[in-house]
């Protein structure tokens, strides 16, 4: 356990450093989707469709368009997305700990399916504390995510009653509960 709190350390320590450097260290600028538009002459709304996966998009447009978001060093923000549609296609996972390799197998199972239909996982890690596991669902809520996945059989009260407050999805797993509201 002491070598891992200073792993994390040292982690965080590298992460704050990466974090406060100042603007100068950045080697090339980020391009926006109205630099790629211009640089393709293509309209905004079909570089959005490429970058969207759209499907009504010739293959020549396709490679033309990410040539030039690779030039530009232009990636979408997730951020922004999330504004216009209103969608952050994050889902939250709730663990009880990371010290079983159950969980990681798990974590893997989960993130490869959402991968799959265009979904991100994030993670929290409750440490089997039910006040921390309602302060994880409450950022993860702020942070923009759509709906949950709770490990294990306990959990705090006023969880529950957020999500059904605020018609938020989530699912039980790693347990049987045939008498719950929501599915396991």
């Amino acid at each position: 356990m002491i070598k891992t709190i200073g792993l994390a350390h040292r982690v965080f320590s590298a992460v704050s450093r990466a974090c406060t450097r100042d603007e100068a260290v950045m080697t090339r600028p980020v391009g926006k989707i109205r630099d790629v538009a211009k640089a393709t002459g293509l309209s905004i709304a079909t570089v959005s469709r490429v970058m969207n996966g759209g499907k009504n998009v010739s293959p020549n447009t396709r490679d033309k368009v990410l040539a030039a978001c690779k030039q530009l060093n232009y990636l979408p923000n997730p951020a922004a997305r999330a504004l216009s549609t209103s969608r952050s296609k994050t889902v939250a996972a709730i663990i009880p700990t990371i010290e079983h390799s159950i969980f990681a197998k798990y974590i893997a199972s989960i993130e490869h399916s959402l991968a799959q239909r265009g979904y991100s996982l994030v993670i929290a890690i409750s440490h089997g504390d039910l006040d921390e596991e309602l302060a994880a669902a409450q950022k993860l809520l702020g942070m923009g995510a759509e709906a949950f996945i709770l490990s294990g059989a306990d959990h705090h009260p006023d969880l529950l009653d957020l999500f059904t407050q605020r018609g938020v999805p989530h699912v039980y797993s790693s347990i049987w509960q045939p008498a719950s509201a929501a599915p396991s």
